[in-house]
């Protein structure tokens, strides 16, 4: 066997591509969070009167640290889960992210939590 026989037969590795998508399905998710804890800061008195974190800000405090909150538990679980693996499903995890990324920003709209009553 010569040198260049034992090139030829070794496959490259492939690089692991889970902790990029970590990050990205993640940021999803919180935008979600974001527009689920409007809807439930409109819609209700009371979820309104628990989301008041700092005042001056109203319960748009809550809503956004409530937000990165779920960001960041959801960036660290899907971490654990992907980071040395390579995902293959690129293009259903893409749609997995406009699809939550879509439903945060209608979420967010005033006519949309107006609909659920608030």
């Amino acid at each position: 066997m010569t040198p260049t026989d034992q090139f030829q037969t070794l496959q490259p590795r492939p690089i692991p591509n889970g902790s990029a998508w970590a990050a990205l399905v993640s940021a999803g998710i919180g935008a979600l969070g974001f527009g689920i804890l409007t809807d439930l800061s409109e819609c209700s008195a009371r979820a309104a009167k628990l989301l008041l974190w700092y005042r001056p800000a109203g319960s748009l405090s809550g809503v956004a640290a409530g937000a990165i909150l779920f960001w960041i538990a959801a960036w660290a679980v899907l971490q654990m889960m992907w980071k040395n693996r390579r995902l293959e499903h690129q293009r259903t995890l893409l749609a997995v992210i406009i699809a939550l990324s879509l439903a945060a920003l209608v979420s967010t709209f005033p006519p949309f939590y107006e609909l659920l009553g608030g």
